[in-house]
Parts: C-alpha cells; structure tokens; sequence
C-alpha cells in the first residue's frame, strides 16, 4: 500500500550474492517464489537458512522500517538497495506475499538487469479474500478434481488471496456417512493432498454444507439417506424430523476435520423456497397449519445448525463461526423484508451474495449488527470469454450490464461505504464465483476475475473500475501469463481487447438468433424462454422463404466472417509469443 522509491539499482548480473532463506516447513512456498525470482532475474545465489523464520535476505541486509500494524497479521516490508534486497513480515503468509513481490518485480524489472531501489509495505485491507467454488453444479468434471482445486489454490496465493471457499456437497469424503459418496467425491488421499497444497501456499479452505435446499447428493443418491429426506421435495431434507441434526453434527464434524484451518463453517440455507417450492411434506405442512410459516421452518433449521456449530466449536477447542447465506432475507421471493433476521445470533457470519445490481443486502446486514462475508460472481454471458464489457451489446435487462468486473467492483464500493457507515461491524471481505459452470467455458480468462476481486479486497475497494481497467488488464496478463517484456504485455493486452470485442459480436448473434445454448448462460430477458422450437422459428423472420437473409442476418454475417479473420490474425499473433512468456496457459 506505501511504496517508496529511491536512488540507485541493484544489478542483478554481478556473479553472486548470498541469500539467507526462511527456514521451516511454512516457509516451503516462500522458498520457491524466491528461489523462481532470483532464477528469473538472472541472479545466482549461494544459499543458507536465515536466523529468522519471518525475514530472508539476498546480498547485504539493510534496515527495514517497522512492520504495518493493519493487515490482520499479513503485512510485510520489503527493500531493495544498490547492495542487496531485505524483507521480513508478522507471519509466514506475510512473508510468502513479501516473496511474490519480489517475483513480480522481477517480472516488470527483472529484462533490464536491474531492481530499482525501493522500498514496499503492504499489508491487505480485508480479512478473507478468495475465490468461490460450487461443489456441486461442477460435479464429475475437471473443475473439483484434484489437480484442478491444487492449481487453483497456487494461483489464489500467487494472487495473496488467502482463502478458497468451497461449497462441499460430497465432494469430500464422509466419514460418518460413506453412502453418499460417488464418483465425484475425492479419495481420502486426494482430499490429504489438496489440504496439503493448501497449507503449503497458506490458502484457507472454507467449507460450506447445504442441508435443507440442495442436499440431493447428501441424502437422494443412496439409500441411507432416506431416512432425512423432504420426501416431496427432491433434493431437500426435513427441517421437521429431529435425527437429521445429529446427522448434520457428524457431517460437520466429518468436515472439520479436512478443513482444519478454518474459522468459518457454512450452515447453506439459501435458495430454499425456490426448490421447495410449496412441496411440504406431511411433518412441515402439520407445522404450517399450526400458524408457523416457511420462513420459520428455514429459521428453525438454521438455528439448530448454528448451535451444532458452537458445539463443536467448544468440543474441538477451536475458534469457529457459523456462516450462513443470507439471501432468503434481502433478495428472494416474499423474503425481501428482513422478518425473522434478528432471531439470528449476532456471533454468525452472514453470507452476501451478488450477481449484478438488485442484490443490495450489505449496508442493511450490517446495520442490523452482523458481520458480512461477501460472494460476487462474474456471470459471464458467453461460452467463451469474461466480459470485459457486460454492456455491449446493449442488453433489454439494463442489469446484466453491470455484471463481471463491475459487479466485482460493485460489491466493494458498496462494502467499503457499508463498513464505513457502521464501523462497529466488520466486511470481511469477498470471494468471486463464477456462475454456473462457466469455468468449463471461459477457461483461463475467469482468472481476471478472480485477479480483479484480489485488487479490489487488498486495497482501495473504492476505485473507479472504468478507470482502472485498462491498465490493471495489462497488468493481470503480464502477472498471469509470466511475461517480462513491455512489448508482448502491450500485445496480450491487445489481444484480449480484441477478443472481447469479438464476445460481444458472438453474443450479439446468440441474442438475435434466440440461440437455445444462451439461456444456460445468462438471466438476460433476450434468453429465457428460449427452446430448439423458437431458435428455428426464428430463422423465418430473418430468412425469406428462399433463403435471402434479412438485412438484420445479412449484418450478423459480415460480423461473423470479419471476427472469424480477427480471430485468425490473433492466433498468429499468439504463435509469435510462443516460447516468450512463463505460463502459457
């Protein structure tokens, strides 16, 4: 956050300096950043353990100012002088993000054979910063294997996010309830590896359980589960049979057990009318004829399993909240009104969700005294790219045009005023999602995303993302894809801008061709409803009846031949870089 500049360079060309390198098994992933840095750099080492655990030094140590007092414990110091480079930090994560720093300095720097003097102390302004993992939508698929979720945390850490939260479904291997696993839940050494990594690069998983809505590959998928079941609700258990909690308990035990950094532990509970959707099974619907409403059956539940939280948050001896999704009261349905919040114990986390702007919960969770943990999501509205530009082509929903990065930006600006506006509650800070199963489209690009949300939760949440773009793409390519050359950061920043354009032109013809694939993607008004039947059916108002396009068509074709020769003309241009930047991708 304070960087001061300063006379004079280190060369990074002299024949060797020496290096002293935290020691310790939590300083593993710190090692490899530095030893990838000075590698990069072109410098030679002769390396030995330092003193400290939380410091290290390459050529002649100098003095550091004192370490920043904010930062929940991961702030850092770092300086460059014609002499040498010295760093220390409060904790081991500290001084990882000290380490990756110095890589990216390197990165910017390093093709000049010098490190201007400078000095660096940073320390993030928010508490939790991540990514969101949907555990259960991407099921059975590249996106939670093993190799995948271990990638992903790496990358979070190379980013200093800190946290990946993870809605679990079976994805992790039950203990106290093997039945419902499946093919896509992980081996147990598969989980011990991913929690390995985990620890290794100091990212926190953060686990969260749905069981009342989405609870089909808990409790349908395997006979055992019967006995928890909403039985007219698929997908659903019973917050009115009383042995589903001790159930829950052993499951969250199950789950503590993996996730054994974690200060959270999500109860779920959204989306529940939505899938119940007046399907109450005799139990609840005796309930509901006494004088209760849904509202208190979902409360009821929460509450028991807010409790079996404490439980075992006293019965491990560790410091844990329950967190749970607070969209039933500020978003869906009849449950806009905030009744039944307050019953709500204060010490619980709540879960903000954000897709584009009618979510607009934080400022009312906070004055109503809770603690916020935030999910943004980039709802990308193509296959093939995320959008850069949400609001070309113009969209009938004016919403959908402040999604992606903007709704990023959105929820910080609005978290920073809330946090402001009532400072005795705390913003915690936010985890991006993409939504749903985009990560099998977009591939890599979701990671400008996730990139974005760590910029905007480490520091000035209140930056203006019009403004900011431009460049922080630029640089998100550099960091991302490894490049250490102006000239090829300068044209992979033009090549996404390019392609960009090209999502618009693509999604300009999904719109207009009421493409049936449109409406897995996006909540645009242009897309639902759509069927195989409409898609046809269209082709007759664009088409005459002997196949002469409608100057609409006729439009969407030289679009479609212009993009397909861009398109040709940026993979040559990608060619070109082959063999010049570190991570492909």
């Amino acid at each position: 956050q304070r960087l001061i500049l300063a006379k004079g360079a280190l060369n990074l060309r002299v024949s060797s300096l020496p290096a002293a390198l935290p020691p310790g098994e939590g300083n593993a992933a710190c090692r490899q950043v530095l030893e990838a840095a000075i590698s990069a750099g072109g410098l030679r080492a002769a390396w030995r353990p330092a003193h400290d655990a939380l410091s290290f030094t390459i050529g002649t140590p100098c003095p550091l100012p004192a370490l920043p007092t904010k930062g929940f414990g991961e702030g850092y110091v770092l300086r460059v002088t014609p002499e040498g480079i010295s760093a220390k930090a409060a904790s081991e994560r500290g001084l990882l993000y000290a380490a990756i720093t110095l890589r990216q300095l390197v990165r910017v720097c390093g093709s000049t054979g010098k490190l201007p003097a400078l000095t660096v102390v940073d320390w993030p302004e928010f508490r939790h910063r991540g990514i969101y993992i949907e555990g259960g939508q991407e099921r059975f698929g590249y996106i939670v294997s093993p190799k995948y979720l271990i990638e992903q945390i790496k990358q979070a850490a190379h980013f200093k996010l800190n946290c990946i939260v993870i809605e679990c479904y079976n994805l992790f291997p039950f203990r106290s309830f093997p039945a419902c696993a499946d093919a896509g839940t992980l081996t147990e050494q598969e989980a011990r590896d991913v929690f390995a990594a985990a620890h290794q690069w100091h990212v926190t998983l953060i686990p969260s359980l749905q069981t009342l809505a989405q609870a089909y590959e808990l409790v349908w998928q395997c006979d055992e589960g019967a006995p928890y079941r909403e039985v007219t609700a698929p997908g659903q258990m019973c917050p009115s049979t009383p042995e589903i909690y001790p159930f829950i308990k052993g499951l969250y035990r199950d789950l503590l057990g993996w996730f054994d950094e974690t200060p959270l532990l999500g109860i779920g509970c959204s989306e529940i009318e939505m899938q119940w959707q007046g399907r109450y099974c005799p139990k609840c619907r005796a309930r509901l004829e006494r004088g209760e409403t849904p509202r208190d059956l979902l409360i009821g539940h929460a509450l028991k399993c807010i409790q079996v939280v404490e439980e075992l948050s006293g019965e491990l001896q560790r410091p844990i909240r329950p967190f749970m999704w607070g969209d039933e009261f500020y978003m869906y349905g009849p449950a806009t009104d905030w009744v039944g919040l307050d019953r709500i114990q204060k010490a619980t986390v709540i879960g903000y969700w954000k897709y584009w702007p009618d979510y607009s919960g934080i400022n009312g969770l906070m004055e109503r005294g809770y603690d916020v943990l935030g999910i943004s999501a980039i709802y990308n509205h193509t296959f093939y790219f995320v959008d850069l530009s949400p609001e070309v082509p113009k969209k009938s929903w004016p919403a959908m045009e402040q999604t992606n990065g903007r709704n990023i930006a959105g929820l910080m600006q609005a978290a920073d005023a809330a946090r402001k506006a009532h400072p005795q509650q705390e913003f915690l800070g936010t985890a991006t999602a993409s939504f749903s199963k985009h990560r099998l489209r977009a591939f890599d690009t979701l990671w400008w995303g996730f990139a974005l949300n760590a910029q905007y939760n480490w520091s000035y949440p209140s930056r203006d993302l019009p403004t900011y773009q431009p460049a922080f793409t630029r640089a998100f390519v550099q960091h991302y894809y490894d490049a250490c050359e102006d000239t090829i950061c300068s044209t992979l920043a033009g090549l996404w801008a390019k392609l960009d354009e090209v999502k618009s032109d693509l999604e300009l013809a999904n719109q207009t061709l009421h493409d049936v694939v449109g409406v897995y993607d996006t909540q645009e008004a242009g897309y639902v409803g759509n069927s195989l039947f409409s898609a046809v059916s269209q082709a007759t108002e664009l088409f005459s009846p002997d196949g002469k396009p409608s100057p609409e068509a006729e439009a969407l074709r030289k679009r479609a031949e212009a993009d397909w020769q861009t398109v040709k003309g940026l993979g040559a241009e990608l060619n070109k870089l082959k063999g010049r930047i570190g991570h492909p991708a």
